[in-house]
């Protein structure tokens, strides 16, 4: 999106046209739905309905948007389309194509992250933003963007591709060459409850496994290589951090300026807890608004209150189980408590900042890295 901006087409709060509120690539991926209907061709329609959790995930979302719709509260909701509605049609795709085809999704969609965090990295290093956003966005600190814009988005994206990495049958140099990278990236954007959480994911989902597992993937990983790694990692992180300008962010944000906490906070007087029955249901944009100019607040970085202020309570429960059993019962990457853990991971970081309550592909890009048709993943990289 960082990238389309700079080509004009800008989306979001920005968005100069209600044309643009939506992702070129939405429109490109509805005109092919389209297009396979006009042909008779329903074997989307047909993968959606084989799977109980897509199948409850969209009608959710069809019922939601025909709430929205009929209550006059539907204004400002694009994002729902390309942050919620395209994940599951992108996984009605997948489930159509070969197996050996649709497993080069994944594999397409590490090179890239890779590469915008490399991207990153360099930024972080050239102190300079190769597509900047606004200048004055991010204070004094400086906090890289690279090609997907928010470095909010930016991290959550990344935390994904960590677990996805951490999981992934991958050779122990492999994957800890892309954890690395996808770390420091996670430095680079100042992102601190992304970084801490893939803490607690290399160790919920690598290390106790690892020591635990009967799989024949961990029997055969030599744990005392492992161990080595994670000691250097840690120190080389610790370095980064306390020593170089990778942790100029997280120390100030820590330890000196912690206002985007306190913003979080500030954010829950939007909501009258003493009178549930007044969030239980959507509200205007312009209430919305009011009561943002009213307590001062200039941004919600919680995608949990803007569900509750724009869906109401009872919509927002309904959407957020929903999508909850959507990701953990789609996965084929990973199952059992592995996969509870991975998704409820994602949405403890996601909950940190409001990403999911605006455009953004991160759980589309979940549903290629989890959901794909295939077992395993092993990749040529």
């Amino acid at each position: 999106m960082n990238v389309l901006k700079h080509l004009g087409y800008v989306m979001g709060t920005e968005a100069v046209s209600t044309f643009t509120k939506i992702h070129p690539l939405t429109y490109l991926l509805f005109g092919l739905v389209l297009f396979n209907g006009l042909l008779f061709d329903y074997s989307l329609l047909r993968a959606i309905f084989r799977n109980r959790a897509s199948l409850s995930y969209a009608l959710t979302l069809l019922a939601l948007m025909a709430y929205l719709g009929l209550s006059g509260t539907a204004s400002a909701i694009g994002y729902i389309f390309d942050t919620l509605l395209v994940p599951v049609l992108v996984l009605g795709y997948l489930r159509t194509l070969p197996p050996d085809i649709a497993a080069r999704a994944p594999h397409y969609a590490l090179v890239g992250v890779l590469l915008n965090s490399a991207g990153a990295i360099a930024e972080r290093v050239l102190s300079h933003n190769f597509f900047p956003l606004a200048d004055d966005l991010f204070g004094d600190v400086f906090r890289s963007s690279s090609l997907l814009g928010h470095p909010l988005n930016n991290a959550l994206i990344t935390f994904v591709f960590v677990m996805f990495v951490l999981l992934a049958e991958l050779s122990t140099a492999r994957k800890w060459s892309y954890l690395l990278v996808l770390l420091t990236a996670l430095l680079c954007y100042g992102a601190r409850a992304s970084l801490y959480v893939s803490v607690a994911a290399v160790a919920g989902l690598y290390l106790f496994p690892l020591f635990f597992s009967e799989r024949p993937y961990y029997r055969r990983s030599n744990k005392l290589a492992v161990a080595v790694l994670v000691a250097f990692s840690a120190l080389g992180l610790a370095y980064l951090v306390l020593f170089t300008p990778f942790g100029e962010r997280l120390i100030d944000a820590s330890f000196y300026d912690d206002s985007s906490a306190g913003a979080r906070v500030e954010a829950l007087n939007l909501i009258d807890f003493s009178r549930p029955s007044v969030f239980l249901w959507a509200r205007p944009q312009e209430r919305i608004d009011y009561l943002m100019y009213l307590y001062d607040i200039y941004i919600i970085e919680n995608f949990l209150i803007v569900w509750l202020l724009k869906f109401g309570l009872v919509f927002s429960g309904l959407l957020a189980a929903a999508l909850f059993f959507f990701l953990r019962f789609s996965s084929r990457l990973v199952s059992g408590p592995y996969a509870l853990l991975a998704v409820g991971l994602f949405f403890v970081t996601a909950a940190t900042n409001n990403s999911l309550a605006s455009s953004t592909s991160v759980i589309t890009l979940f549903v290629i890295l989890f959901a794909t048709p295939t077992p395993r993943y092993r990749f040529a990289l």
